[in-house]
């Protein structure tokens, strides 16, 4: 007899606390990102989804990058020598990048 297929179900998505804010675009409590790091806070009204607000009043957008494993390595390892945030050094690179691209 042949094994049977596992069932499938589709995830949806939790429904939103407050539709009419959802529908807005003003973030409602399921979509306020918050940052690990003990200088972020939860994002406002004014931030928005996948935004954080800093208390030195600094608002960053959350990205996701990947790296090779020994490059992420190295860099956490300069970071780490350094005492810069690994987002503040990859902010400079790609910056850095962007402006001699441009040239």
């Amino acid at each position: 007899m042949p094994p049977s297929k596992p069932s499938v179900a589709i995830r949806r998505p939790p429904p939103p606390v407050d539709v009419e804010r959802f529908v807005s675009g003003e973030p409602v409590a399921q979509d306020v990102q918050t940052s690990g790091r003990s200088d972020a806070q939860a994002s406002s009204s004014q931030a928005g989804p996948g935004l954080v607000k800093r208390k030195d009043g600094r608002t960053r957008r959350r990205t996701t990058v990947y790296f090779p494993p020994d490059l992420a390595t190295r860099l956490a390892v300069h970071c780490a020598r350094e005492g810069v945030e690994l987002s503040d050094a990859v902010t400079a690179a790609v910056d850095a990048y962007l402006k001699n691209a441009a040239r």
